[in-house]
């Protein structure tokens, strides 16, 4: 089944397209990440790069990570490559190969792209799933005022008020 806010996520090694394999949660402690499940050939999701971008600019330095799960065929390692750097997708990409059946979208049942979970990588729960368009910049803003306020963002949506003494 699909994980969903609430659930655990499900932790797993991976190899990445540059560097060392990473692991979730463990590689995320003390971070917000977003699985972002998708592939260079999904109109969807290229649509929605823009949206990720802006936020990854607007939230990375409050700590929220990015990890690509590409769900792309064999062989498309260079194409995925200079996809991400022609897209300025500067954070790491897990890619085995497998399109559908690559092991990260088989461990969490994605069924469609795009598909992203927000997770907070302390405990390694699922915050958010699914969440596109002007939606993802307002979870993005309670799940790190939530798990992280000293790095949250301040307004209306996110601050918090002391209880009254008394």
């Amino acid at each position: 089944r699909h994980r969903t806010a609430g659930d655990t996520s499900i932790p797993f090694p991976a190899p990445m397209t540059r560097g060392k394999p990473v692991k979730l949660p463990d590689d995320y402690k003390g971070k917000v990440g977003m699985l972002d499940f998708l592939a260079t050939w999904c109109v969807p999701g290229i649509a929605e790069l823009p949206n990720v971008i802006e936020n990854y600019s607007r939230f990375h330095d409050k700590g929220f990570e990015i990890l690509g799960i590409s769900l792309d065929r064999e062989k498309f390692d260079e194409k995925l490559a200079a996809f991400t750097k022609e897209n300025k997708m500067s954070w790491p990409q897990v890619y085995d190969g497998k399109y559908w059946s690559a092991r990260v979208a088989q461990l969490y049942a994605v069924e469609a792209i795009p598909f992203m979970l927000i997770v907070d990588g302390d405990p390694g729960e699922i915050l958010a799933a699914n969440v596109r368009g002007p939606g993802l910049r307002i979870a993005l803003q309670k799940a790190l005022a939530t798990t992280h306020p000293a790095r949250g963002t301040t307004g209306p949506a996110t601050r918090r008020r002391r209880p009254r003494a008394g």
